[in-house]
């Protein structure tokens, strides 16, 4: 049986048109929409739309550093329950695995924690910090 939000190859495909075009109006360049587009519907089928709602002026609308929205973290948030900087790299964008990981990285998710009011200003640093010794500790990964 497919997985809940899974898709086949015919609304695979709209959907990840459906994502570019979103994109593509917050500014984003046509390679880089197809590119993020295709990574967004492969980690949130048919729920990737949703990872690309408007965002209030001033927020980014890609995570520094990563082929992501920046909205796919409020989508973490309000749909799966996460509340530490760990659970959504791990877990959830599975970051952990991504080759290039930085610590960019990993401060524009805590800064959209902090936005989304999970995260106060204050200790935005200090996560990312955990976050990159917790990751070398259980896994070995380097981030810099």
């Amino acid at each position: 049986r497919p997985l809940p939000g899974s898709l086949g190859a015919d609304l695979r495909a709209t959907c990840v048109a459906e994502v570019a075009a979103a994109l593509g109006a917050a500014g984003i360049g046509a390679e880089q929409c197809m590119r993020v587009a295709e990574h967004t519907v492969e980690l949130f089928g048919s729920r990737a739309p949703e990872a690309c709602r408007p965002l209030p002026p001033g927020v980014p609308p890609l995570v520094a550093g990563a082929d992501l929205p920046t909205a796919a973290v409020g989508l973490c948030v309000r749909e799966e329950w996460v509340t530490t900087l760990d659970d959504l790299v791990e877990r959830r964008l599975m970051l952990l695995f991504a080759p290039d990981l930085s610590r960019a990285t990993l401060t524009a998710l805590a800064a959209e924690f902090v936005r989304l009011g999970l995260l106060p200003a204050d200790r935005q640093h200090v996560e990312v910090d955990r976050c990159v010794a917790r990751l070398h500790e259980r896994y070995g990964k380097v981030v810099t």
